[in-house]
């Protein structure tokens, strides 16, 4: 059973304009301000991951040689937190 979103005491226009109304206490960030890119390599045990639109996240068959552009060293790939 569906049910009916809570609303909020006040609202504010959030100034960005696909957004419009957004409630009183929160605020607008930039992606930039949430996340940082980690730079951490040397881990060649992990597996490769590729994103693609139409495939997602999966595994890198690296043995496969299909790639255009590869590393050879594959402690050079980043890793993140695990």
């Amino acid at each position: 059973m569906p049910t009916t979103p809570r609303r909020y005491p006040g609202y504010r226009d959030s100034g960005v304009p696909w957004a419009g109304a957004i409630p009183r206490h929160w605020e607008i960030n930039r992606n930039g301000r949430l996340f940082q890119q980690r730079n951490r390599t040397g881990k060649p045990e992990l597996p490769i991951l590729e994103v693609s639109i139409r495939g997602g996240v999966a595994v890198r068959d690296v043995d496969a040689g299909s790639r255009k552009q590869t590393m050879t060293e594959r402690e050079g790939y980043k890793w993140g937190a695990t």
